[in-house]
């Protein structure tokens, strides 16, 4: 791109920290690909395997790429904020520096459909791959399509920052930016916020990311004190980008949802971690502000299980959410199905052939089986001679 001044048509931000092993598969699958006005922004957070200098590499004699650094370590969110700030694309997508695209028209491809849906999010597929390269599972829509977000009243949430392109206007008009503070969630954040401005969404049913899941990942570190208050500063701050956004007026059900949601994982999971790794002081603070965060949540479609563990959170009552764990209450979640429920359950169980089957049963709950599981199940569903079926989680 001889014109520098000239506004490309994407900016890739890569944020780097020691991941000279996967740099130059990732970037080559950057800077092959068929489009060519692009801009590529690596940033080093401050690595210590030697990346920065790669990085220096791999972009001499490509003046597409730009080269930023931190002077340490400081996150992805930093990193990204700081690319951001020096971003000059007509859409922006994200890249982490040990993962790859795996289709070289990637790009033209996602820019004549943004450009032709006028765009302000494209969603698109990921693989996630396992040590050896194989696909662990694939994450994508059914069928590609485009949806106004100001009337349609059926769209959700999708967390996955990598999986998106986003026009750079909204980012700069709403000045959407990663949480410095957030040792996880950060992409999630962002994705609200970015849903909640958008009006126009385009979806494509082709994948082209592949995500290398390793035991480093940062949903893999160990769980600590912090980290464990990390999950409620981020259901805090999610609620706060909701609630001040043009879409809360009329979409509530967004926030209720992420509640419901929210509320499942302190149930299933983070609760119990809880009790494992805080002291008691540290306890009462952690269920003070899950219950001020839960406080507005309503029982519109909960389960029994479900409103109970939601009256107990909400009292703020450290006591008796400990007495709730250490009774086992929360291993007896269940729901009820009718027959045609059941059935329908089956089909949807059925239809999927990912390795791991996942499926939202409403509620909050969601119900994650291997394949082999999920099919043994499906046909028990789909031969239901009663009128209901117990479905314990």
């Amino acid at each position: 791109m001889s014109n520098q001044s000239a506004k490309p048509r994407f900016t890739v931000i890569v944020p780097v920290y020691n991941c000279r092993q996967y740099l130059e598969e990732c970037l080559d699958s950057v800077r092959t690909q068929n489009l060519v006005d692009i801009e590529i922004i690596l940033v080093d957070d401050g690595s210590t395997d030697g990346s920065a200098s790669l990085m220096h590499t791999l972009a001499a004699g490509d003046e597409r790429i730009v080269v930023l650094a931190l002077d340490h370590n400081q996150g992805v969110s930093v990193a990204r904020n700081l690319a951001l700030d020096n971003a000059r694309g007509e859409y922006i997508c994200f890249l982490d520096a040990d993962d790859y695209w795996s289709d070289r028209n990637m790009l033209a491809e996602l820019y004549r459909q943004a450009f032709a849906d006028q765009a302000d999010i494209l969603r698109f597929g990921i693989n996630k791959l396992g040590a050896n390269g194989e696909v662990l599972f694939t994450s994508v829509d059914r069928q590609s399509t485009r949806i106004n977000l100001a009337t349609r009243y059926d769209w959700k949430f999708s967390y996955t920052t990598v999986t998106h392109v986003i026009r750079r206007e909204l980012i700069e008009q709403y000045q959407l930016r990663f949480e410095p503070g957030l040792s996880m969630g950060e992409d999630a954040l962002f994705n609200i916020g970015m849903y909640c401005h958008a009006r126009r969404l385009s979806v494509s049913n082709k994948v082209y990311y592949d995500y290398r899941y390793t035991q480093d990942s940062a949903n893999n570190t160990a769980w600590v004190p912090d980290k464990l208050f990390c999950t409620v500063r981020w259901f805090e701050l999610a609620i706060d980008v909701i609630k001040q956004s043009p879409v809360y007026a009329h979409r509530p059900d967004l926030l209720q949802d992420l509640c419901k949601e929210r509320l499942q994982n302190l149930m299933r999971r983070l609760g119990r971690l809880a009790l494992d790794i805080l002291n008691e002081d540290q306890l009462r603070e952690f269920v003070a502000r899950w219950a001020n965060c839960l406080a507005e949540t309503k029982t519109d479609g909960m389960s029994e299980v479900e409103q109970r563990f939601l009256g107990i959170v909400t009292r703020s009552d450290a006591a008796t959410f400990r007495e709730y764990f250490e009774s086992g209450a929360e291993q007896n979640a269940q729901v009820t199905l009718s027959r045609e429920q059941a059935r329908q359950l089956g089909q949807v169980l059925l239809s999927q052939q990912d390795n791991t089957v996942n499926v939202a049963l409403g509620g909050g709950w969601k119900l994650s089986l291997p394949k082999d599981k999920a099919h043994s199940l499906a046909r028990k569903l789909l031969n239901l001679k009663d009128e209901k079926f117990i479905l314990k989680l």
